[in-house]
């Protein structure tokens, strides 16, 4: 009858002898209650509390009717009701009594306070357990507890829970803390933060760590707790929060702990992107183990190519020795050149290759195994930056290399030769065989190794380069969004920018999005190093130019390409392959593209000319179609429509055998426009359906990035009369 009052049955529908108030209407009732009828329960309660009298009801709420009851309750019952509150989650009933210091009259206790309706207990995982009846009661009950009682009751419960020696150690954590008792609190919550990253749970390690140092421990156990907090950040791929607590631990550190510290934040900067500050941190460190940096990209170039030769000479042969038995400063220089090579590889090949030649040959020299096969698996990647040049050298290498990773067995090593050997593949153009490799290093790296989130960010890169090279946009649409979103939720510059300036950007062009795909690349580049020239900003000028050739601009093509090639010459990225190849045709497309257009002399064209003969040159069965398709641009705008159609054609052949399915419709596109006709019309069908089924929204502008020229349509009939 309360309910129909509740819901407009007026006063009538009300318990006899009830008075109720005007300000306590039905519609008070329903507003206070949220939709949940305990609050009409409360007051049949407050009613039955007094039977056979008139009851007046003022203004209530909620929370005055259960204090109400809470405040008629014994000591006893009272006192159990707060603990179990305090809890503030199922309780096992045998420390909840204890912690009520409640004696042989327990049981009536607990009945009482059942038949109240103020707590509930039940079996959880084998076990009674006491919880509040709702949570309006838990809330009701812990507000209205003065903070003196709160604290000793805190401080009950925690002991009643240590000494049942089951209980998480954050729960103890929390009460001790709440009882302050802070030397306990910081104990039991470090104690919750080993726990989590244990269980793989860093972030919430990392979150623990930092309220343990929020107690304000002694500076020893302070200092250990920051390098804790470093390694558990690190493992989350949180690099500039981690390299900050490394350097706060480095406070009052001893010399080689000092010096270990300042190499991990280092290394944790650079893997993130944060160039400047990880190459200022690094030089510090260089500096204390007698090294240094090279002052340019020619220096780094000749350290090089002298370390190399000295390789070359001695071989890679080492004695094995167990890390006992090297000594720390040796170690210590091998590492350092192992956060050089790693964090600049995929940012400064040059610099990074000269730290790569260094640390190999060190590790050669003190025949400790795990940082041979390191060393050996990043010598794998930066030898395949040769392509085709050293692919005899790379696979000796990796035939040297796979013995001893299998021997080690260490999960980290069999995942960096696993990514290595799949880079290796993709610099040589194997697309399809480079991602199954990089998918097999991935799943590595996720179900056997912890801290490998940096390693993982490349994997997952090069992985979907090699989609964007096959064309595969659809899948690509579905595994590019939550990487993305990974990184961004864990600050993580470096992923992020490969991610939306490397291959964002294609995607965006194929849903045809080139405003939103120039400003991918210009706002990450803004937060990128301005310092020297990296990949990224090789990544900026190719995806600029190519956003330029969709909407058009083949000038701005032009002129971009030739205004940014001197400092990408310098550089000395160049030396890499697979970036000369990609590079010279980017160069050529732009060249023919405003030549067409009418937008630049044709004596440009040469360039063209000089940049397919370069690509010739490299021989390599993923390039050389490239080649043909600039020629037939070259041949179809001097009007030599049968050498175009041949040598797209050629072409055809040659992307689908590299996977390039793109490539292969784009030059299936433009056969079809220079043959015209019912033949010309199938093909241009075939292009389109291949690249509507990649989910390309306008065909027409991305066959004008990667075969730009003047395509005109010639009848069948009149090729073959008249070439």
């Amino acid at each position: 009858r309360l309910a129909l009052a509740a819901r407009g049955g007026g006063l009538a529908a009300l318990p006899e002898g009830w008075v109720v108030s005007t300000n306590l209407s039905a519609r008070s009732i329903a507003l206070e209650s949220h939709g949940n009828p305990l609050f009409l329960d409360e007051l049949v309660h407050a009613s039955l509390s007094e039977p056979g009298a008139g009851r007046a009801f003022g203004p209530l709420t909620l929370h005055e009717l259960i204090g109400s009851r809470v405040s008629l309750l014994p000591d006893e019952a009272r006192r159990l009701l707060e603990i179990v509150a305090l809890a503030g989650e199922p309780l096992e009933k045998s420390v909840a009594l204890g912690a009520a210091d409640l004696g042989t009259g327990a049981a009536a206790v607990v009945s009482m306070l059942h038949v109240n309706g103020l707590m509930r207990s039940y079996r959880l995982k084998g076990r009674e357990v006491l919880e509040t009846a709702h949570d309006q009661v838990r809330e009701t009950v812990v507000q209205g507890l003065r903070s003196e009682f709160a604290k000793a009751h805190h401080r009950r419960l925690a002991h009643a829970l240590e000494a049942w020696g089951q209980a998480d150690p954050e729960a103890l954590a929390l009460h001790f803390h709440a009882a302050e008792e802070p030397e306990m609190a910081a104990e039991y919550v470090t104690r919750a933060a080993k726990q989590a990253s244990e269980t793989l749970a860093f972030d919430r390690a990392a979150r623990l760590y930092n309220v343990a140092l929020n107690l304000g421990p002694a500076e020893k156990e302070t200092r250990a707790l920051r390098v804790s907090l470093g390694d558990a950040l690190a493992n989350a791929g949180r690099g500039a929060e981690s390299a900050e607590a490394y350097i706060a631990a480095t406070r009052g550190a001893s010399a080689a702990e000092n010096l270990e510290l300042r190499r991990r934040a280092a290394e944790q900067l650079l893997r993130s992107g944060h160039v400047d500050r990880g190459i200022d941190a690094i030089r510090e460190v260089l500096k204390a183990v007698g090294m240094k940096l090279p002052g340019g990209p020619k220096r780094a170039l000749l350290s090089i190519l002298l370390r190399r030769g000295w390789l070359r000479l001695r071989g890679l042969g080492f004695r094995e020795r167990d890390a006992s038995q090297i000594s720390a400063e040796e170690l210590m220089r091998i590492d350092v050149c192992w956060t050089v090579a790693a964090g600049l590889a995929i940012i400064d090949v040059i610099q990074g290759n000269a730290f790569q030649s260094r640390q190999l040959l060190l590790a050669l020299r003190a025949g400790e195994p795990y940082r041979v096969a390191r060393a050996l698996a990043v010598e794998v990647g930066y030898s395949a930056s040769g392509g085709g040049r050293t692919r005899r050298r790379t696979e000796k290498l990796r035939k040297e290399m796979a013995p001893l990773v299998t021997r080690i067995g260490h999960p980290q090593v069999l995942g960096l030769a696993t990514w290595a050997s799949g880079f290796a593949l993709y610099l040589e153009g194997r697309w399809r065989s480079a991602q199954e490799l990089l998918e097999k290093a991935e799943a590595i790296y996720r179900e056997r190794c912890t801290g490998v989130v940096w390693e993982l960010d490349n994997v997952q890169f090069y992985s979907l380069r090699s989609l964007v090279f096959m064309g595969r946009f659809e899948e690509l649409s579905r595994r590019l969004p939550s990487y993305l979103k990974d990184s961004q939720v864990r600050g993580d510059l470096y992923a992020e920018t490969n991610l939306r300036a490397r291959v964002s950007y294609n995607l965006l062009l194929a849903q045809d999005r080139p405003d939103r795909a120039r400003q991918e690349i210009r706002e990450m580049l803004a937060r990128w190093s301005h310092r020297g020239y990296h990949l990224q900003h090789y990544y900026d000028l190719h995806g600029q130019s190519e956003i330029d050739l969709y909407e058009g601009h083949a000038k701005a093509a032009w002129e971009r390409v030739v205004s940014g090639w001197p400092a990408f010459k310098r550089s000395l990225l160049l030396r890499g392959q697979i970036l000369l190849l990609e590079s010279a045709y980017l160069r050529a497309r732009t060249a023919v593209a405003a030549v067409s257009a009418g937008e630049i002399p044709e004596r440009h064209l040469e360039v063209a000319e000089r940049d397919a003969r370069r690509i010739e040159r490299e021989a390599m069965p993923w390039s050389d179609p490239l080649a043909q398709l600039i020629r037939a641009a070259l041949a179809a705008l001097r009007g030599d429509t049968r050498g175009a159609v041949a040598l797209l054609a050629a072409a055809e052949t040659g992307f689908e055998a590299a996977d390039e399915g793109l490539y292969a419709a784009a030059a299936r596109a433009r056969r079809g426009e220079l043959l015209g006709g019912a033949e010309g019309a199938a093909l241009l069908s075939v292009a389109n359906a291949w690249m509507s089924k990649e989910r390309v929204a306008n065909p027409a502008r991305i066959c004008m990035v990667l075969a730009p020229g003047r395509w005109n349509v010639r009848p069948e009939s009149e090729i073959r009369r008249n070439p």
